[in-house]
C-alpha cells in the first residue's frame, strides 16, 4: 500500500512533465511559424 501511494504521484508527475514538454515543443513550432510569417511579411512590406 505504501509503495503504491508513492509510485502513483511519481507516475502522474512523469506524465505531466512529458505532457508539458510535448505542449512546449508544439507551441515552440507554432511560435516559430508565426515569427517566420511576420518576419517575411515585414521584409516584404519594407521593400
Amino acid at each position: 500500500m505504501g509503495q503504491c501511494a508513492n509510485t502513483i504521484p511519481w507516475i502522474v508527475n512523469y506524465a505531466l512533465t512529458a505532457f508539458s514538454l510535448i505542449i512546449l515543443s508544439i507551441n515552440l513550432k507554432l511560435v516559430m511559424q508565426i515569427y517566420e510569417k511576420y518576419i517575411v511579411s515585414g521584409i516584404y512590406c519594407r521593400k
